[in-house]
């Protein structure tokens, strides 16, 4: 026999992750938010531009550029692609020049995997 209490939760108590009042917002500086040991951003300017729009963002903390990776040209356009969030509500993201991808992680004051869904489609709808 299973023994155990019900708790039962009503309406007005329940937590709604798509209002954005229930997750976190930072109030960091964007310009120092894109920190880490990877100094260098491909894309030049423009692949400044795009993760400083990412860190305009009041649900990010912190912009950690990565490793680059080269497979051939770095002509084309820069673009920004937001690929997925880990249970902890951080996204990873990939910066492509071209032939040319670097990973970016991006830290979010999202809580868990649900609330980084949130934020992820957040950001999308500022690039």
């Amino acid at each position: 026999m299973i023994r155990g209490s019900i708790l039962r939760v009503s309406k007005k108590d329940s937590i709604d992750v798509n209002r954005e009042e229930t997750i976190p917002k930072s109030d960091i500086d964007p310009k120092r938010k894109i920190r880490g040991s990877h100094s260098t951003i491909i894309g030049g300017r423009d692949g400044r531009e795009l993760l400083n729009r990412i860190a305009e963002s009041e649900y990010v903390k912190k912009i950690i550029p990565g490793v680059i990776e080269n497979k051939g040209t770095s002509k084309g356009s820069v673009r920004v692609k937001l690929t997925r969030c880990d249970r902890n509500g951080n996204i990873r993201a990939l910066l492509i020049h071209g032939g040319t991808v670097q990973q970016i992680y991006v830290i979010t004051t999202a809580r868990s995997e649900k609330e980084g869904e949130v934020v992820i489609e957040r950001l999308r709808a500022l690039l």
